[in-house]
């Protein structure tokens, strides 16, 4: 078992096929929510559930203003972190 958490709705493209084109662009999870969730996450784990995955998505989770925040408190928490990202803000030296 896995999990899988949307951190926010926004996104930096507009797809005309995106599932989500429809929701509210502006949710967005805080960290204190985050942290409880992964909180409850780990407790459900001591108890039943043997996962120590987690893919974090959105919107486009770039952009929340706490990614690295986030990213830190995942890594202290799982083995793996999946970040699913369109991979449009991520900047490349070599690329021009």
């Amino acid at each position: 078992m896995w999990f899988h958490m949307r951190l926010l709705e926004d996104c930096n493209l507009a797809c005309a096929s995106c599932y989500a084109k429809n929701n509210d662009r502006k949710k967005t999870m805080t960290v204190d929510q985050f942290q409880t969730i992964i909180k409850k996450i780990k407790s459900l784990k001591n108890e039943t559930l043997n996962s120590d995955t987690i893919y974090l998505s959105g919107g486009e989770p770039l952009l929340h203003p706490d990614i690295f925040t986030i990213l830190n408190h995942a890594c202290r928490h799982f083995k793996r972190v999946h970040l699913l990202t369109n991979g449009i803000l991520i900047k490349v030296p070599y690329l021009k």
